[in-house]
């Protein structure tokens, strides 16, 4: 019986992703909707002069809690701010682990 099921979760993973790696030919970027995208790559773009004008949430979990601690993290998200000062940063420090 235990090998039926891994077999059976084996062929339904397989089947998954090979189709996610369906995809499309022209290998440009597309929006949502399927229509080319005008966005330039991303080494295109300047840092701090490109899109500051973007408006977001952002929410980050590490866990490398001394940094959110000693103000690291503080630190990064005001000169990240400074440049994108419409984009809302929190974050977060997790210090429990899973448990098996």
């Amino acid at each position: 019986m235990k090998k039926a099921i891994a077999l059976t979760l084996a062929a339904a993973m397989s089947a998954s992703l090979l189709a996610g790696c369906g995809g499309s030919q022209n290998g440009g970027s597309q929006t949502a909707e399927g229509a080319e995208s005008s966005l330039p790559a991303y080494n295109e773009l300047t840092v701090g002069t490109d899109y500051t004008d973007l408006k977001a949430d952002l929410k980050f979990i590490s866990h490398r809690t001394d940094l959110v601690d000693d103000g690291t993290f503080a630190g990064y998200v005001a000169e990240f701010q400074k440049m994108y000062p419409n984009i809302t940063i929190s974050y977060e420090g997790i210090t429990t682990t899973p448990t098996t």
